[in-house]
């Protein structure tokens, strides 16, 4: 690579290693890409890098002594300021591809600004893909992300609340939806506005019944063994074959029946190998925690159920349930998932949940994380990918976030959240955390499969 015609901006210090790396400059290069030549490996060999921080250093001003003796409208001290930056080595280039090498430059060597296909090449940006935002302080420098990298894993998108991340998810689906369909899991119903752009269905969180089967009621009931033999019998006179029950009438159809039971006229043997004395003495306490139970799910069962079509997009908009609706509502949906890519896998599935942390938590349990849990570990080489959103990145499970390969970082201030978010980072280097205190709203840091190179991207979509 020929830089006899470009204008040096400085010149290498005594290098220490080859990742710590500074050079001297009159002028100020913060946060800009530069290139060194090699040539000392291999002729045509370059070195990127992007400066990372700067030292301002004037030789008149190293000792407090020599400050008295400069006068105030010298000029020609204060002129003498030079700027030592320190740049993190992104990549070897050799003839625009990568190189592989790991040695230092020259003390002496000279600096030179990359330009954006060096940039581009060195960071591993794609010249094709969904793009989501321009590269920070290159904004002529599209960020576009392989569909194929992205899905590789599993992805989160994390930060802290008003940072941009729901702006983010909307534009990334809608980039996205046209090679995969996406099952969008809300509890607060911000991302209803993504059905009126895409080719995606609607469902309200009443709108979703489960089926009135005995194996979801007991489930979902939490029933015992025995609690299932008495409560079959009951199900057993609902013959009805279309029919929708909530909670508060299945209630009150069983109280009624057991009652009924309660009767030695009308009793019916629900233990056949016992005696009747047995039965009646057995009943009321198996009856009463069957009641008590039933009183502490709201949700509603029919037959048939409101099936969601995986062969289309759908978002779930969960916010008039409760906590424990939502979760049940979760473990229903990717239950049927899960079973039917086993049967039959079909065209490739995003799973979005949002205000993860409530779902998966690093601590409880939920009626749904186990599932959430089997998803992370099972989906991928089903043909169903996992894409976690969260505002509370420490408190979701390790498991869970660990199979995120890409990450999708946002401002982050809590140094817990931080601390947790990096732990699991494919790759690391110390001014991460400063990083992720100091991105403004709209900004994102994204590390993993998508890109080569931890990049900060300015988000915007066309």
């Amino acid at each position: 690579m020929k830089l006899m015609n470009e204008k040096s901006i400085g010149k290498v210090l005594q290098v220490t290693g080859s990742a710590n790396i500074s050079f001297v400059s009159t002028q100020y290069y913060a946060g800009k890409f530069v290139k060194l030549p090699m040539d000392h490996i291999a002729q045509g060999i370059t070195l990127l890098g992007e400066v990372t921080s700067i030292d301002a250093v004037n030789p008149y001003f190293e000792k407090a002594a020599t400050v008295r003796y400069v006068e105030e409208a010298d000029e020609s001290v204060t002129s003498q300021t030079v700027f030592v930056s320190h740049f993190r080595p992104l990549a070897y280039l050799k003839g625009g591809t990568p190189y592989d090498s790991s040695f230092p430059p020259s003390p002496g060597s000279r600096v030179f600004l990359a330009d954006d296909r060096e940039i581009q090449i060195a960071l591993g940006l794609e010249d094709d893909g969904v793009s989501v935002g321009s590269l920070l302080g290159k904004e002529n420098l599209s960020v576009k992300l392989s569909i194929n990298k992205l899905l590789r894993t599993h992805f989160s998108v994390l930060g802290r609340t008003g940072a941009g991340k729901s702006f983010f998810t909307k534009g990334l689906l809608n980039g996205i939806t046209n090679q995969i369909k996406f099952i969008l899991l809300s509890p607060t119903g911000e991302y209803n506005d993504v059905s009126d752009n895409l080719d995606g269905t609607l469902y309200k969180g009443s709108e979703i019944t489960f089926p009135l089967e005995l194996g979801y009621l007991s489930m979902i009931y939490g029933l015992t063994m025995r609690e299932q033999i008495i409560f079959e019998k009951f199900y057993k006179g609902l013959g009805e074959k279309d029919i929708t029950l909530s909670s508060h009438q299945i209630l009150t159809r069983f109280r009624d029946w057991f009652m009924k039971q309660r009767s030695p006229s009308e009793s019916t043997s629900l233990f056949p190998d016992e005696s009747d004395s047995s039965h009646r003495r057995e009943l009321p306490p198996y009856g009463d925690t069957i009641l008590s139970k039933i009183r502490q799910r709201d949700v509603t069962f029919a037959k048939p159920a409101l099936k969601i079509p995986f062969e289309q997009s759908a978002i779930l908009d969960m916010s008039d349930q409760s906590q424990e609706t939502q979760e049940l509502l979760i473990t229903h949906v990717l239950s049927n998932l899960l079973q039917s890519y086993k049967k039959s896998p079909g065209k490739r599935t995003l799973i979005v949940i949002e205000e993860a942390h409530n779902f998966a938590p690093s601590i409880q349990t939920t009626a749904c994380k186990d599932k959430i849990v089997q998803v992370a570990r099972e989906g991928r080489k089903l043909g169903i990918n996992l894409c976690l959103i969260s505002q509370r990145p420490r408190h979701i499970d390790q498991t869970v976030l660990s199979q995120a390969g890409t990450l999708f970082l946002f401002n982050m201030q809590h140094p817990d959240d931080v601390q947790h978010v990096l732990g699991i980072s494919p790759t690391y280097n110390p001014d991460m955390p400063d990083t992720l205190r100091t991105l403004d709203v709209g900004q994102c840091f994204i590390i993993g499969e998508a890109t080569r190179r931890p990049i900060v991207c300015r988000v915007s979509f066309s």
